[in-house]
């Protein structure tokens, strides 16, 4: 599966905690077909003195895995809430930073059958100071998961 990420997009992922039941039977309730997805997410952030290109992202989805595992292990992170509400699935991750301070990673997607669009808010913490940043998200379904 090819990937293409940065490391804030990859910490959006959250931990790989399992869903229980009543999470999947919530999750039902959302118009998403299981695949392989694309997603891209405009990264904007008054801290940054220039535009960050888009970050293009391929994963397999579940309706199971709706906040997937990270793809930076080192991460201590942790889904602290996930609910659906309005056909959108909201979630909430927080992250340990290095030298201590922590992320946290606040997001809504609504998806509706086979495209979905979303947004996510992050706000890091470290040595003192804090970093906000916006994702804007779109993505679509590209197939049968490989």
């Amino acid at each position: 599966m090819k990937r293409s990420t940065n490391r804030a997009v990859s910490t959006l992922a959250g931990s790989g905690m399992w869903l229980m039941s009543a999470w999947v039977m919530a999750a039902a309730q959302i118009d998403m077909e299981p695949g392989e997805w694309e997603t891209i997410a405009v990264i904007s952030s008054s801290s940054m003195p220039m535009q960050m290109p888009p970050s293009t992202t391929r994963r397999c989805v579940t309706k199971e895995d709706l906040v997937p595992p990270t793809n930076n292990p080192g991460k201590d992170c942790k889904v602290v809430d996930k609910e659906i509400k309005k056909g959108a699935f909201h979630w909430t991750v927080v992250c340990p930073n290095q030298g201590g301070g922590k992320s946290t990673m606040v997001g809504m997607i609504h998806y509706t059958g086979t495209t979905m669009t979303g947004k996510m808010d992050m706000q890091m913490n470290m040595a003192g100071n804090t970093i906000n940043m916006t994702y804007n998200l779109k993505g679509k379904r590209l197939g049968d998961c490989k």
